[in-house]
């Protein structure tokens, strides 16, 4: 759990954290560690969906709080206090709205 002087910083992936062409972090990975052992914390905040901010979390061996899908799920805020919740959805995830669509319109489309 982290205390309540812990510094966060909210950041997007893409060419952020990550690599703008390759996508990868591996050349501040180290630095993402050191921030880790001071107590600070980096809250990714990205259009990214939820697997693939989970994805980079696993690949980071983090368990970072993040933000994905432009604001609509906020994850693992019980990590910042067990007085938050796991997941705040604050709009249907990617997969609901396709289900969604493809239901009211794919029987329309003549493609």
């Amino acid at each position: 759990m982290y205390s309540n002087s812990s510094i966060l910083i909210f950041t997007d992936l893409d060419g952020t954290l990550l690599d703008r062409d390759t996508f990868n972090f591996d050349s501040i990975k180290t630095f993402l560690y050191e921030l880790k052992n001071k107590n600070i914390i980096i809250i990714p905040n990205s259009s990214k969906t939820e697997d693939e901010i989970i994805e980079f979390n696993n690949e980071a061996n983090f368990k970072f709080p993040f933000i994905s899908e432009n604001g609509s799920i906020i994850h693992n805020l019980n990590f910042l206090s067990d007085e938050f919740p796991d997941k705040i959805i604050l709009a249907k995830n990617v997969y609901e709205i396709q289900n969604i669509f493809d239901k009211k319109y794919k029987s329309r489309s003549k493609i």
